[in-house]
């Protein structure tokens, strides 16, 4: 992996991150490596550390832990190719977005409500 070039194609390097890396004098995973730790903390933080270790292949992820999101949410949308100002066919729209929503997740906890809003 210390080929990896160029930089930003490695986990966790942007860009910027990149280029802030350069400006150290380090250019090559490889460089990475062996930089020093305290260094890369004082320019990164804790992200600093990780580069350090993930650049010397090392990583501490538990692969095993399962990831429970803190809320749920749910997205839907439609390109529309003009302008919808006539309010018969807005109703028609949200009416179709809800009912791809509902045919997705029947137990999206507001689409009974969002029915109803929507007749109104």
């Amino acid at each position: 992996m210390w080929s990896i070039h160029p930089m930003k194609d490695f986990w966790g390097i942007s860009s910027a991150t990149e280029r802030r890396l350069h400006r150290l004098g380090i250019h090559t995973i490889k460089e990475l490596a062996l930089s020093s730790v305290e260094m890369l903390q004082k320019e990164f933080g804790i992200l600093g550390e990780e580069l350090h270790q993930h650049a010397n292949g090392i990583d501490c992820s538990r692969i095993s832990d399962v990831y429970i999101p803190s809320s749920r949410s749910f997205g839907k949308s439609q390109i529309l190719f003009r302008d919808y100002t006539n309010r018969k066919e807005v109703e028609l729209l949200l009416w179709e977005l809800l009912s791809e929503a509902l045919l997705f997740d029947l137990h999206f906890p507001y689409s009974a409500l969002f029915l109803c809003l929507l007749m109104l």
